[in-house]
């Protein structure tokens, strides 16, 4: 998995987090109440992610592999055609870089969860809420909308 793709993964989870709720219902109105905490815990959750982004490069940095070497040993490792061929060093590097990116993983999860819940939302609400955002376009714009005027405050 790229880098990039472990940074889209961390992302897909931001809306997905536990795995789809599919009993998002396009035609259930939501309050005004509603989108404001949805607004503001995908605006804690953008933080939690770029801060994910920020310590998995630190974590790649720190085993001494840039994140161009990773994401070509990822891609390399996906193409059952290439000739992925590692140094030991860089074998000892990518399993460090691994481990430090899951724990980051998980921990950027964990918050997550937690930013919800302290948003006085559910995880499925959430969820449901995420699926009306991706599909609705009119929601979209108003969940849009609310997050630029908390950009102001």
């Amino acid at each position: 998995m790229t880098f990039k793709k472990l940074c889209l993964s961390l992302i897909v989870f931001c809306v997905a987090l536990t795995g789809f709720s599919l009993q998002a219902q396009e035609d259930n109105a939501l309050s005004e109440k509603e989108m404001e905490q949805f607004a503001e815990v995908f605006i804690d959750i953008q933080a939690i992610s770029e801060d994910a982004r920020e310590g998995m490069v630190a974590a790649l940095d720190e085993v001494g592999m840039s994140v161009d070497r990773f994401n070509e040993i990822q891609q390399m490792a996906q193409d059952p055609s290439s000739d992925l061929a590692l140094s030991d060093e860089e074998e000892e590097q990518l399993n460090q870089a691994n481990q430090s990116i899951q724990g980051i993983q998980m921990d950027a999860q964990q918050k997550m969860q937690q930013a919800i819940l302290d948003n006085g939302m559910s995880v499925e609400k959430y969820q449901e809420i995420a699926m009306q955002v991706q599909t609705n376009p009119d929601l979209q714009q108003k969940i849009q909308a609310i997050m630029m005027g908390s950009d102001d405050e």
